[in-house]
């Protein structure tokens, strides 16, 4: 078996919970949500406790597991999304093509996209990115692996260790131990970390091909692929009067927060609010916003921009 070289105590405990739990969201799914994308940048700089963020992880697996389970956008496209039979496995293995499998994008750009301003900047990745990046490849690798008939104690301690170092990132990000990455459409924000996850995640497909070559390559060989994006529009956002601070926050994670009991209208409670800096941004998908004018007033509710109009402009009104 495969033996982590954690850089604490706690990644151990937390690979030891998750190896326990690990089927959980398999018996017990989230309650179901209707698929949305959206867009976010990181939240401002707050000491947040790992329970907290740990707590958080699950919710956004319960969530995507249950995506999964519906075969729900971005889950449509599964790669294996029924279990192979020994005759369509060995067929595949023969025919010398590799069994691609992971995201066709990260999980953070599939399900909420990106904000960026028009400037070229590129946006920088808040912890919730992370977490709901190491869920979506955490789920795909899983289930695939699973449907093509690799035994599950083939690769599941290296799934698991991988699992561990990832939340540990998004801790570190959180904390300001970590500084975080640029946001890139064909990366995962989990890359580049001093190798902490690739290494581990690496290691379970290492673990796949030991298995297939001690099988006589009775499986095929697999490899995970990256790419695709969220499609962003670039949109001219002003209020009437103007002068409106506009903030946002991803559908997505508002069912987060909302599963775990928080008060998403309060920005503290529910931490992934973020004030649009810029006049244009480009986005994705399905936001709530909040517009404070200097007076005190305030407008709320929900907006889809993929169906914004033509003329990429969208006025928020006092009134």
């Amino acid at each position: 078996m495969y033996q982590a070289s954690s850089p604490n105590g706690s990644l151990i405990l937390l690979a030891a919970l998750l190896w326990a739990c690990g089927n959980s969201a398999d018996a017990q799914p989230g309650t179901p949500s209707k698929a949305v994308r959206s867009v976010a940048t990181a939240p401002p700089m707050q000491q947040i406790a790992f329970s907290e963020v740990q707590s958080q992880y699950f919710t956004i697996k319960r969530l995507l597991q249950t995506r999964l389970n519906q075969r729900a956008y971005p889950f449509d496209t599964l790669e294996f999304p029924r279990a192979l039979s020994a005759s369509e496995r060995s067929k595949l293995a023969r025919s010398g093509s590799a069994a691609v499998i992971g995201s066709c994008a990260t999980g953070a750009w599939l399900i909420y996209g990106a904000h960026e301003s028009v400037d070229g900047r590129t946006p920088t990745v808040g912890w919730a990115d992370v977490l709901v990046d190491l869920a979506h490849e955490v789920l795909l690798f899983r289930t695939n692996v699973r449907n093509i008939g690799f035994p599950e104690a083939v690769w599941r301690a290296s799934l698991v260790e991988a699992e561990a170092v990832g939340i540990q990132i998004a801790f570190d990000i959180s904390s300001g131990k970590l500084a975080p990455n640029p946001k890139e459409m064909m990366v995962s924000s989990l890359r580049g970390h001093a190798g902490r996850y690739d290494d581990k995640i690496g290691q379970a497909y290492e673990d796949l091909e030991r298995y297939r070559l001690l099988n006589d390559g009775r499986f095929p060989e697999v490899v995970s692929a990256d790419g695709c994006g969220a499609g962003e529009r670039f949109i001219d956002i002003k209020t009437v009067p103007a002068g409106g601070t506009v903030s946002l926050i991803p559908s997505f994670l508002a069912t987060v927060c909302e599963q775990m009991g928080k008060q998403v209208d309060a920005g503290r409670d529910c931490g992934h609010w973020f004030d649009v800096a810029s006049q244009t941004v480009a986005v994705s998908g399905k936001y709530r916003y909040k517009v404070t004018w200097s007076d005190g007033r305030t407008r709320h509710g929900a907006y889809d921009f993929d169906k914004a109009p033509e003329k990429l402009e969208v006025v928020f009104r006092k009134d």
